[in-house]
């Protein structure tokens, strides 16, 4: 079931952000994703990932924040959620897993889609369509 609302959360934000209704940000650093609640994952950063700080994002949503980082070496997309009320995150997918090709082509998607957007261009040329 848990594979179910991955792939549905994943559908979601790859609309949300073609619509830009979602603005997705540079992670500065880990100290923002909160630990993990899974014990599959718990060391996960400490040990395995090596965050690419230039190509992982995040974005804010309702107070919560989506996270999708790559790691630096094998390139592995994740997707990470938040919310303030919790002490900790959780992971939603990863292409580490492969156990869900459809969930893993659908975040290779969307990231795929995060990294390809300027804000400052995109934004740059909707005033200047806009404008009479």
């Amino acid at each position: 079931m848990k594979e179910d609302t991955a792939f549905k959360l994943i559908s979601k934000l790859i609309h949300k952000t073609k619509n830009h209704s979602i603005k997705w940000k540079s992670v500065q650093s880990t100290a923002l994703i909160k630990p993990f609640t899974s014990k599959k994952y718990s060391t996960y950063l400490e040990n395995i990932f090596l965050l690419d700080m230039n190509n992982s994002y995040y974005a804010d949503y309702n107070g919560g924040q989506f996270f999708l980082i790559i790691d630096e070496v094998s390139r592995d997309v994740t997707l990470i959620v938040q919310i303030p009320s919790s002490s900790h995150s959780m992971i939603y997918a990863s292409t580490v897993d492969e156990i869900d090709t459809d969930i893993i082509s659908e975040l290779k998607r969307l990231y795929n889609l995060v990294d390809s957007i300027d804000y400052d261009i995109s934004a740059f040329v909707d005033e200047f369509i806009n404008q009479d």
